[in-house]
């Protein structure tokens, strides 16, 4: 196999890998607009809360998310074991008698729990509302989503980005059509989607909230409000998953 026939297999291998990348972001591009039109909408016309309110809210949110999570001390590690072994319907299961398996399982319910004291706090306090639409953005900015395994959204773009490089830099004159199109491509999801381009930006693929901002033009003290209510909000989705972590850790300590 001579150099160039091997460097057209390498090109044409990389080039098929750039529409395989996209294609689940692609999917979802048209749920993830929607959602961000919502937001900018929400914002260009919400009448802010007080900062007491604010704070009210989100300590409420704070004190009902610990009351779902268990703590990883003795005595809550202790009743998931006695709980399992006081039900016969847990003891006698080949996946729930593991009380990883069982608290890993249960956590779905702890963030159903959570989502919901977010979601009574949105028809009270208008930054929930439209700070639940953020969170829900960001969760596929900052997970493994979308049906790929260890990639999410921002890795995805930053791949195809590079795949451009590669081609652009190393397959020649042949590609030149094809990395014209990718870039387009590429360019119109950066844009629709909101994210950061800026390869040198220390938030390169991530989802631009500041640009959402200088759309609706909001005043500095209304971003550091819905700032707060956004943290919070992600706060407590996080909580839930370090909860149950930290007790899994205790109990594979005791096993």
């Amino acid at each position: 196999m001579s150099i160039e026939s091997t460097r057209k297999m390498i090109c044409n291998k990389i080039n098929s890998e750039f529409d395989a990348l996209l294609q689940p972001i692609q999917s979802a591009r048209g749920i993830i607009k929607t959602q961000i039109g919502n937001v900018k909408s929400k914002l260009s016309s919400m009448s802010f809360s007080s900062a007491e309110d604010i704070n009210s809210a989100i300590n409420d949110l704070e004190n009902n998310v610990k009351s779902v999570i268990p703590e990883v001390n003795t005595d809550d590690i202790d009743e998931l074991i006695n709980f399992i072994s006081s039900c016969n319907f847990l003891n006698e299961s080949e996946i729930y008698k593991n009380p990883i398996a069982l608290l890993k399982t249960s956590s779905f319910s702890a963030m159903d729990q959570a989502f919901g004291f977010v979601f009574d706090l949105t028809g009270l306090i208008p930054e929930f509302d439209a700070a639940e639409i953020v969170g829900s953005i960001l969760d596929k900015f900052s997970v493994p989503t979308l049906g790929i395994p260890s990639l999410n959204i921002s890795n995805i773009m930053k791949s195809a980005d590079n795949i451009i490089n590669c081609i652009a830099g190393r397959c020649g004159p042949d590609f030149s059509t094809r990395v014209t199109d990718m870039i387009t491509e590429l360019d119109g999801l950066y844009t629709d989607l909101n994210i950061v381009s800026d390869p040198v930006s220390s938030n390169w693929g991530n989802f631009d909230i500041n640009k959402i901002y200088d759309d609706v033009a909001l005043s500095v003290q209304e971003r550091l409000q819905f700032d707060s209510v956004s943290s919070s909000v992600a706060s407590s989705k996080a909580s839930v998953t370090d909860s149950v972590g930290g007790v899994v850790d205790a109990i594979k300590r005791l096993l």
